[in-house]
């Protein structure tokens, strides 16, 4: 998952394939809709696959995985993002980067069978 959001970086759009193939029904006059114009502080990517936290390209990764799995609960991403400390900000309004993965605290909460237990991923 973390070489598909560098690929998704790399390309600069959220549709999978652009160019799409030949087979594949695209609207292009919405293909604009799909441009990644910037790296995102903080991308979340939901999908079937295990949840994981990941730093790309300076930007935090986040699969919280499926908030419902059959007949129990599946997991969920709580995301707290602090605020840069005084001393690392310049005088003189000079633009600083943003370094949100080193900031961040992001837990994994699982509800198993309706008993909750939170794996803590803190990030780096």
């Amino acid at each position: 998952m973390g070489l598909m959001a560098n690929h998704l970086f790399d390309q600069r759009s959220f549709y999978p394939l652009c160019p799409p193939s030949v087979n594949v029904n695209f609207d292009y006059t919405h293909i604009d809709q799909t441009a990644l114009p910037v790296t995102p502080d903080i991308l979340i990517a939901p999908s079937d696959l295990r949840y994981f936290v990941k730093s790309v390209k300076n930007s935090l990764v986040v699969n919280p995985g499926k908030l419902t799995k059959f007949n129990s609960g599946g997991t969920y991403a709580r995301i707290t993002v602090h605020g840069p400390r005084r001393n690392d900000i310049p005088q003189g309004g000079k633009a600083i980067p943003h370094g949100v993965p080193d900031r961040s605290v992001v837990q994994i909460a699982v509800d198993v069978n309706k008993y909750s237990f939170i794996f803590l991923f803190n990030y780096p």
